[in-house]
Formats: C-alpha cells, structure tokens, sequence
C-alpha cells in the first residue's frame, strides 16, 4: 500500500506530509522493523520513540511518522503529526483492513446472573454456527 494511500485510510490528516514510498507493514518498535515498514515514532513517559528512528531506518523503514522530523533523513517519506500514539492505532487497523470492524461484542452487566447469561448466549450462538 501507498504511504499516503495508509494515511488516508486511516484518516490519519499529518501537519506535513513529505515524500511516498510503499508501506507493508506498522510498527512502533525498531527492533521489529523490516523492509516497507513504516515506524511510528510515539513518545511515552519513559521513552521517546524519536530516538529510534535511525535504528529503524537502518532495517528497512520505508516512511516515518513523527511529531518532530528533525531526526528523519531528508530523503525518507515523513508524516508529521500530533499525536503519534493516537495514529498508531489507526494505522496498524487501517493496514491490516480494520479486523475490528468484523467483531460482534456483546456485554453483560448487572448482579446476578452474569454468568447463566453468558451461557445461555454462547448456547444460541453456538447453535446459529457463530462464535
């Protein structure tokens, strides 16, 4: 898929938008990073994902998607975005064809009788041949 193509899907609108290249795969970790990737670079408390970018440049991330560029080499695809950790999210659904969207959840709530409940629906789903 187009790098712009993920974003897109994943409505995912950056502040800057520089360069395309053909993503496989969405990672947030360097470590797992390979040829097409594209690593999301997410700060959290402890860490700053920015600091990684070079090693994920150097196992074959083909686009990055920041909150500061200054680390990105000039000639890879960037989009710069607010939030990093928000976009993660919906580009790792976007690029796997939201399988989200497939699921059927259903809640229980109350004090007693959750589990009969429970029960009683695996009963009548089973018998539809649904999960």
């Amino acid at each position: 898929m187009r790098f712009s193509e993920l974003l897109a899907k994943a409505k995912v609108l950056p502040r800057r938008l520089v360069g395309e290249a053909d993503v496989a795969a969405v990672s947030d970790d360097s470590r797992f990073c390979r040829a097409g990737c594209c690593f999301v670079a997410v700060r959290g408390p402890e860490d700053d994902g920015h600091k990684y970018i070079e090693s994920a440049v150097a196992a074959g991330a083909s686009a990055v998607v920041c909150q500061d560029a200054g680390q990105v080499p000039k000639t890879l695809p960037c989009a710069v975005v607010d939030d990093t950790r928000e976009a993660l999210g919906f580009l790792a659904q976007a690029m796997a064809g939201w399988p989200a969207r497939k699921l059927v959840t259903v809640g229980i709530t109350g004090t007693n009788g959750k589990s009969t409940v429970a029960h009683l629906i695996q009963s009548v789903l089973a018998s539809a041949g649904q999960k």
